[in-house]
């Protein structure tokens, strides 16, 4: 039978203990930042106390993912790792996270190793971290950083501040705060200066906020380091400022105010924890909430000291504030002990009055009896001790003041009532009945403890005295006498929480605790007794402790030495294990005694140090070993014990100096007379800081003087082996060794080495040495200086990552890979280019060979470079003039040929034109024929056009320059293209610059627009695509303008033409601009056109550029001198052709021209006389001057040519205005024509309008002048 029971107790357990292991609950906290920080240990501290009020089966897991000092996805990575590894196994209940970056951090990263797992956050400041969005799952707590309600405080504390001083740093925190201060001050209506303080060292702000006026509010927001960057603990910051202060320092945080703050409207860690906490226990209890962000609410907090030093008064404070660190009055603080005091005094002597009464009662007479019981009376209504009578039915018959103080009810509350109904509430009919029975069935301890309630719900616990109240034997009722003992009954709860958690400290240290009495025998041991001895606890107690000594006379010595000084440390001494094994151990041991000073016998500590005895005794041995090998050296052996300067020396610390052993004393002054003299100093300084220091050992070189005078090197070592009981050395062990001979090698070898670095740094060239890996060993002091660098920042790193190569990520890559291949034995040389410190571009004939070792294995690499940027200077500019002349020469070639061709041309074309123009005059409106010779006059201005492309390509033509503003032609242009170009394509326009004037020809750059969007909007064909015209300003300096040698440094106009097109492939780039060039089809295209587009560019002291990738489209930039003066363009409004009545002689030998000319002057109304030959025009002239006004003749005519003609007419007649006509002009004819004083040119083909307004120009200035 007793068997199945056995098991069913054993299925009980079982269950049960499952059940209690189920209840346990995992709890995470995830801190952002490093732990230990006062706010961190607020919070958490918080957490917990309030989650082990309702739960003490929680286990806590922390984690600290300082995110401050390493920050990127590398390091979230590994923590993420970290995570997986040690929580993969766990299911967590709730996981808190303290600020953003743990939240997110879990979010992010774990939202896979937690899943579903609920999660409540608190957040530093709701406007600093708030997340965009609440997961499912999350509850947030996030406190106020109140700056607003911290001022307005202040305003209110001080009413007639007149300057606010802000104390922060320069962090993104400090500057965001700073910020939201002066925002906050900003809506003051009163007028308030501010001052901030974040730039200055901590000394400098001391000294301001010292010298402070009085009517000055000092905001302390945040300080982890000063104006110049010093790291600062900004506890201590707000320490040192408040003492120096002459204003009263007010803040944002509770936790601040134990600093010397005077306080604010203050965030509080406190709440922050309570709130997570409280919020932690519903999630634990299965409440489920939907996500939310909670602000805390401010409090108004100040220092009561600070309140006290600056003279506040508290009515002065807003309403509701909290006031901390208040000083208690002795009263204040010691109350309840007084009253305790007071009370037990009271009750004794209340208990002696009644009890001498009662003895009294029988001898006093009725008269004393009456005035007994009125003292006794008094007596009862008076005590301080309680003092409660009830009858057989438990009915109150007595009731003293003590009893309504301390309950709160009064005497009239109990009249009728049952006792135990109403100060024991909480216990049933049946128990209360019962424990009435006991007090009056004297069946209770004469003096017994029990809990009342009192009327406001508290409990207390009073020592109750039970005096029963008989009558011929039988109980009538009984008397309580009762003392309040519920604080000594706290007091000693707390005293054996404190034993508790002493004795779980002792038993979990690794020495054993113990107590015994003066005879040696032990009372008291910790658990560690066991591990070390063999015996239990309840073995060993009531033992000898003499008995575990390997020899137990050795207590005695123990004892002898207590009794004379008291206490005994690091005493060694052997022990017995009760398994018979030796064991060493260390023992610090004291007399404990009573409170009389009585000795009652040792307590003290039990250390296991066998390990480092058995060491100590192996280091011993392996020191003597040491010795005997020595021996048989030439290394020196000596052996020093510091406090009596008694030293050893081995035979060869004297024979390697040629000294005979026997003929020295063994101290330390033979050691130091042995010193040379520039050495003593040196070697005894080491000597003497390894000793005050107590260092573990030490290295010394210096020269000792030898029998033959001479001296040698000694490398000398050192070591401490033993020390006192206050770590003072106590014997030391070294060697000698001379290294007199590597020291001589080794001056030879800095010697050597000296004059191969003066070789190394004096060549021109770069040189360095490298590892096979990369790594730069050394460098000449040439290549330093190319980069401005010293030797400490480039040697050991990684030779690509140098800044002689960082400029480009091609050339690291290039560098990278010829030291790999010279790392195989080859040898490597190639051009790199460069960026010196001061921006210039050099190139580097650069070279990397192996160097072989002795075995003939590569060991290092050598790597060289030559600075080549003259010489490849020298070489682009030989290139580029060779393509000038190439150039030059070409150009000559087309100008010869368009001089050649042009003037017979224009002749041509200005007979077509001109008899053209006159027909149309007569030819009435409708008239068929009238299209036909618009037709004729149309191909003519072509032919025209096309003439002055070859001239102007040639440079044969000119310019007309003016200011102008190219925008205003560019929105010209577009709009004539979008109504022209076909629909699919898109024509934009960018304009980046207001500043666009230049000066230039306008027709010259609207033919420039025009060519180069045309070309555009061809080369997208049907398809079509995006045309964009670009302005923009680019400003050249000599760097950029490496690639435009042509122009001068100076502020641009870039003129930008894109397109979308075909594109142009790279073999035809260099040649689009040469005359007659073209991809169109046959008919299509005359080639001149970019060819006249880099002529005009080049004539306005500009450049052009091409861009183009096939199938990707095509873009050329153009760059034009910008004027620095915003001049307005002059625009002309077109005027009517005006005539006059002058006579004019015409000179052309073209008769068609002679002919054309005479009718359209006549038609203009002048007087004409036309002559084909000149010699006859002149013969006419000279007979008489005075008939003509004006002469206008061609430039080229055979015999007398149009400047000849010019001059003699000239040298006749000097006021007679002349006019040449030329089919083309030159730079040379056109000064010469001014210099013989031509008054204008005209360029054939002549239009009927440009001559008529030439005529009447130059006629009326003539007349203007007086001529």
């Amino acid at each position: 039978m007793w068997i199945p029971l056995c098991f069913f107790f054993v299925l009980l357990f079982t269950s049960f203990s499952n059940s209690s292991e189920a209840k346990k609950k995992n709890i995470l906290i995830v801190f952002s930042y490093e732990y230990g920080m006062p706010a961190y240990n607020i919070v958490e501290q918080t957490i917990r106390s309030e989650l082990n009020t309702d739960n003490s089966n929680i286990i806590y897991f922390n984690e600290q993912l300082d995110l401050s000092r390493f920050i990127g996805e590398k390091y979230k990575n590994t923590l993420k790792e970290s995570f997986y590894l040690k929580y993969n196994h766990l299911k967590f209940d709730l996981i808190i996270t303290i600020m953003k970056p743990a939240f997110d951090f879990i979010q992010s990263e774990c939202k896979d190793l937690f899943p579903g797992v609920p999660i409540v956050y608190g957040l530093i400041d709701e406007g600093f971290d708030k997340p965009k969005k609440l997961p499912a799952n999350t509850s947030g707590f996030a406190m106020n950083v109140s700056i607003d309600g911290t001022i307005k405080a202040a305003m209110k504390i001080q009413p007639d501040a007149q300057h606010m001083v802000i104390v922060s740093d320069k962090t993104q925190l400090g500057q965001l705060l700073e910020e939201r201060a002066k925002q906050a001050i900003d809506t003051i209506p009163d007028q308030i200066s501010v001052t901030s303080l974040s730039n200055f060292s901590m000394e400098k702000i001391l000294i301001k906020v010292h010298n402070l006026s009085s009517d000055t509010i000092v905001l302390y927001l945040v300080m982890s380091e000063d104006g110049d960057g010093k790291p600062i603990i900004s506890t201590d910051a707000l320490k040192m400022i408040s003492d120096v202060s002459n204003a009263p320092v007010y803040g944002l945080w509770d936790i601040l105010l134990e600093h010397r703050m005077t306080g604010g409207c203050l965030s509080s860690f406190v709440s922050l924890g309570r709130n997570m906490a409280e919020k932690g226990k519903q999630i634990l209890n299965g409440q489920i909430e939907s996500p939310s962000l909670i602000t805390i609410p401010n409090t108004h907090m100040f220092n009561w000291r600070q309140l006290q030093r600056w003279g506040i008064k508290e009515q002065n404070l807003p309403s509701g504030s909290r006031i901390k660190f208040k000083e208690m009055s002795v009263w204040d603080t010691y109350k309840k002990q007084i009253l305790i005091v007071f009370l037990i005094c009271i009750s004794e002597a209340i208990l002696i009055g009644f009890l001498l009464v009662q003895r009294r009662k029988t001898k006093l007479s009725e008269i004393k009896r009456s005035k007994t019981k009125k003292f006794r009376d008094n007596l009862i209504k008076t005590a301080n001790v309680l003092i409660l009578g009830f009858d057989t039915q438990g009915n109150v018959t007595l009731l003293n003041s003590a009893v309504e103080k301390l309950t709160g009810y009064l005497t009239s509350e109990f009249e009728g009532k049952n006792l135990f109904n109403i100060l024991v509430p909480g216990k049933s009919d049946q128990a209360a009945g019962h424990l009435f029975n006991n007090f009056m069935n004297e069946s209770l301890p004469k003096l017994s403890e029990y809990k009342i309630q009192t009327k406001d719900g508290r409990e207390r616990i009073i020592l109750w005295s039970n005096n029963a109240i008989k009558q011929n034997g039988k109980v009538e009722g009984t008397i309580l006498i009762g003392i309040d003992i519920t604080e000594r009954k706290h007091a000693e709860r707390l005293l054996k929480e404190s034993e508790e958690k002493y004795r779980e400290l002792i038993d979990n240290t690794s020495d054993i605790s113990y107590r015994s009495s003066i005879d040696g025998y032990l009372i008291f041991l910790s658990k560690a007794v066991q591990r070390l001895t063999g015996y239990t606890v309840e073995e060993a107690i009531g033992s000898n402790i003499a008995d575990m000594y390997l020899y137990p006379e050795e207590r005695k010595k123990v004892m002898a030495i207590l009794k004379k000084w008291g206490h005994i440390s690091d005493y060694e001494v052997q022990f017995k294990h009760k398994d018979g094994s030796i064991w060493w151990a260390s023992s610090n041991s004291q007399l404990f005694t009573d409170q009389n000073g009585n000795i009652l016998g040792v307590e003290g500590t039990i250390r296991d140090i066998t390990r480092r005895k058995i060491a100590e005794e192996e280091l011993r041995k392996n020191e003597e070993r040491l010795r005997l090998a020595l021996e048989g050296t030439n290394t020196g052996f000596y052996e020093w014990y510091p406090v009596t300067n008694e030293t050893y020396f081995s035979p060869t610390f004297f024979t390697m100096l040629g000294y005979e052993p026997d003929k020295f004393p063994h101290n330390y002054n033979t050691w130091a007379d042995l010193l040379h003299p520039e050495d003593k100093l040196a070697a005894e300084t080491v000597v003497k800081d390894f000793l005050q220091k107590r260092q573990s050992s030490f290295k010394h070189e210096f020269r000792i003087r030898s029998k033959k005078n001479g001296y040698h090197w000694i490398l000398s070592r050192g070591a401490a082996m033993e020390w006192d009981e206050k770590g003072r050395i106590q014997r030391i062990i070294g060697t000698h060794s001379d290294i007199t001979d590597s020291k001589l090698a080794e001056e030879m070898l800095r010697d050597r080495e000296m004059r191969l670095r003066t070789m190394f740094d004096q060549t021109f060239q770069f040189m360095g040495l490298l590892s096979l890996k990369g790594n730069l060993l050394t460098v000449n002091r040439v290549a330093l200086e190319f980069i401005k660098a010293k030797e400490a920042d480039v040697i050991d790193k990684l030779f690509w990552e140098t800044p002689w190569w960082t400029h480009s990520a091609k050339e690291q890559k290039k560098i990278l890979q010829a030291i790999k291949k010279a790392a195989l034995g080859e040898y490597i040389s190639f051009e790199t280019t460069h960026i010196d410190p001061s921006g210039n571009l050099h190139h580097i004939d650069t070279s990397l060979k192996p160097i072989l070792g002795d075995d003939g294995r590569i060991i290092y690499l050598c790597a060289e470079g030559r600075d080549i940027t003259d010489k490849k200077q020298g070489q682009k500019e030989r290139v580029k003039l060779e393509k000038q002349l190439h150039q030059a020469q070409k150009m000559e070639a087309i100008g010869t040929l368009a001089g050649g061709i042009a003037h017979d041309f224009n002749n041509i074309l200005g007979a077509i034109i001109g008899f053209s123009e006159l027909a149309l005059e007569d030819i009435k409106e409708g008239d068929p024929v009238r299209y036909s010779i618009d037709q004729v006059l149309q191909s003519a201005f072509r032919a025209k056009e096309l003439v002055e492309q070859i001239l102007l390509f040639s440079r044969q033509g000119k310019h007309k320059m003016k200011p102008v503003k190219i925008t205003s032609l560019i929105k010209e242009v577009i709009k004539l293209l979008r109504s022209t170009l076909q629909k699919t394509i898109d024509v934009k326009e960018n304009i980046l610059i207001k500043k666009d004037m230049v000066l230039a020809d306008p027709v010259k750059i609207h033919q420039i627009l025009m060519n180069l969007c045309t070309n555009s909007a061809h080369a997208m064909g049907e398809k079509g695509g995006t045309l964009t015209v670009t302005l923009d300003q680019i400003d050249f300096d000599k760097k950029s303008l490496m690639e435009f040698s042509d122009l001068k440094s100076g502020s641009y106009l870039k003129l930008k033409v894109t397109d979308t097109g075909h594109g142009i492939p790279e073999k035809l780039i260099d040649k689009i601009f040469d005359p007659f060039f073209t991809t169109k089809p046959r008919g299509e295209g005359t080639g001149l056109g970019l060819a006249v587009v880099h002529g005009i560019v080049k004539d306005h002291k500009g450049n052009i550029k091409v861009y183009s990738e096939p199938g990707k489209g095509t873009a050329i930039h153009i760059f034009l001198p910008l004027l620095k003066a915003d001049d307005p363009l002059a625009v002309k409004d077109d005027k009517p052709i005006s005539g006059g009545t002058e006579h004019i002689l015409l000179v052309d030998d073209e008769i068609p021209l002679i002919k054309f000319g005479k009718q359209t002057l006549q038609r203009l109304g002048y007087r004409v006389t036309a002559f084909s030959d000149s010699r006859i025009a002149w013969e006419t002239f000279q007979k008489n001057p005075n008939f003509f006004d004006m002469v206008i003749t061609d430039k080229t005519m055979p015999e007398i040519t149009g400047l000849m003609l010019s001059e003699k007419i000239v040298n006749l007649c000097p006021e007679i205005p002349i006019i040449l006509c030329t089919g083309f002009g030159d730079e040379l004819s056109l000064k010469e024509a001014e210099k013989i004083g031509v008054k204008a040119m005209l360029h054939k083909p002549v239009i009927k309008k440009d001559l008529a307004e030439t005529i009447r120009r130059v006629l009326d200035q003539t007349r203007e002048k007086g001529v």
